[in-house]
């Protein structure tokens, strides 16, 4: 009996021994870990200076790290998977020696893996030297670090969820790493060859580019740094915009009133868009840009009474990378009791016929008769269903105007939003429709 109970009791304690050494709690598969941990260099190490540095290693965990001479820690925030930044500044109080030790620690519950940095707060051309006479005469000077060529992939426009592609060749064996201005800072990139480095960023929602962004590249070795300017457009536009649904008409004649408005708008297809500080507006030879509202995506401009004649207009704009277009048109203006028969003007001037829209609410405006009944339809069509999404009555203002906005249902790229607009007056009706779909 006893012999029994004693071979089960060490049954059960071989079974628990095994179990312990073989649960997967107990090994190190779950354990944080850093895969690079680098600062941007300074020139000195004076209050007011902002320390920057990046740290890459297991995502979605808690990052910190510790200066010698700073008395708190540091947190850094995770800017994509798995990509960590934070920026000190440093203070009076502070008393942080040229050769600080900076720890990082990045944890995951009770788990945290520590990293060392491996590189001095301060360039070392900045570093206190001592006289020639007390430096040991067979010490050389290090290889100088120099960036050759700096490049990108280009792309087709800034969408969420691009890879932008960097390359940089310089001295090998270094750190590399690239900024996007107001974007990203110290991307490290890899040495996939000798003295060749690529890296990549994936456009986030929220990133704020514009085709001014400044991307620089910077190269550590030998205890200096280099850095080198992009010197390309990251998005591949060579396309000049042009001026669409211009009102009035080429070649149209219409009443002449103090109401007239003439405008058009914007279109850079996929393209950069159009700089608004670009544009210039000719009225019969004079430029009346400064009497023009003018946007990126459209413009327009009220030359108050015209005389009965011919009319030209001459609009000059550039997109955000340079290409630039010139639209030009007539028009006539005749006395409001000689106007031919049926003209009942009715434009839409924003968005575009088959333009893209973005999800939130969309905007329509457009031009009619003074105090015109407008009727206005909305029919959405989502995976071959249609259905009447927004209905309105209302009056256009003493000039003509009316705008009115409605809000996608559901929020599915290729969705298609047909817009009719019926204006009504004196027993005369005018109808306009455009089409728009939803970008994402």
């Amino acid at each position: 009996m006893f012999k029994s109970k004693l071979i089960s009791l060490w049954s059960a304690a071989v079974s628990f021994a095994l179990l312990t050494l073989f649960s997967p709690l107990a090994t190190a598969a779950n354990v944080p870990h850093i895969d690079n941990f680098g600062v941007e260099q300074v020139t000195a190490l004076d209050p007011g200076t902002e320390l920057q540095f990046t740290l890459q290693g297991t995502p979605t965990a808690r990052a910190s790290l510790r200066i010698t001479g700073v008395p708190r820690t540091i947190l850094l925030k995770e800017t994509d998977r798995g990509y960590y930044e934070g920026t000190y500044t440093i203070r009076k109080q502070d008393r942080i020696p040229s050769n600080a030790a900076v720890v990082a620690t990045l944890s995951q519950g009770k788990r945290r893996a520590i990293g060392r940095l491996n590189q001095r707060l301060m360039l070392a051309s900045a570093q206190p030297v001592q006289p020639p006479s007390a430096q040991p005469a067979s010490v050389a000077a290090p290889t100088p670090v120099s960036i050759d060529r700096f490049t990108a992939d280009q792309i087709e426009r800034y969408e969420p969820g691009t890879d932008l592609k960097f390359t940089l060749n310089g001295t090998p064996h270094g750190r590399a790493s690239f900024t996007i201005a107001g974007v990203v800072t110290n991307r490290a990139m890899d040495e996939v060859r000798a003295g060749v480095y690529e890296g990549s960023y994936t456009i986030r929602r929220q990133d704020k580019f514009s085709p001014s962004s400044q991307v620089t590249g910077t190269l550590q070795a030998n205890g200096q740094t280099a850095r080198a300017q992009l010197d390309q457009r990251l998005v591949n536009d060579n396309e000049p915009p042009n001026v669409s649904n211009v009102s009035p008409k080429d070649n149209e004649t219409v009443p002449s009133s103090a109401s007239l408005t003439v405008s058009g708008n914007f279109d850079d297809e996929r393209g950069t868009g159009v700089d608004p500080k670009s544009v210039k507006i000719i009225f019969d030879g004079k430029d009346v840009t400064a009497q023009s509202a003018i946007t990126a995506q459209n413009f327009s401009y009220r030359p108050g009474n015209l005389a009965i004649g011919n009319h030209t207009v001459d609009v000059r704009a550039r997109d955000q990378a340079g290409n630039a277009s010139r639209t030009s048109w007539n028009f006539r203006t005749a006395a409001t009791d000689a106007a031919p028969a049926g003209i009942f003007p009715l434009d839409i001037i924003s968005p575009r016929d088959n333009a893209e829209v973005g999800p939130g609410p969309i905007e329509v405006r457009g031009r009619t008769l003074p105090n015109a009944s407008v009727d206005i339809d909305v029919t959405a069509g989502i995976y071959g269903l249609t259905q009447r999404i927004f209905e309105n009555t209302q009056r256009a203002d003493p000039q003509g105007y009316f705008s009115f906005a409605f809000r996608p249902p559901v929020k599915v790229r290729g969705a298609r939003y047909d817009v009719n607009v019926r204006a009504t007056k004196d027993k005369e009706m005018r109808e306009r429709s455009i089409s728009l779909t939803q970008q994402r």
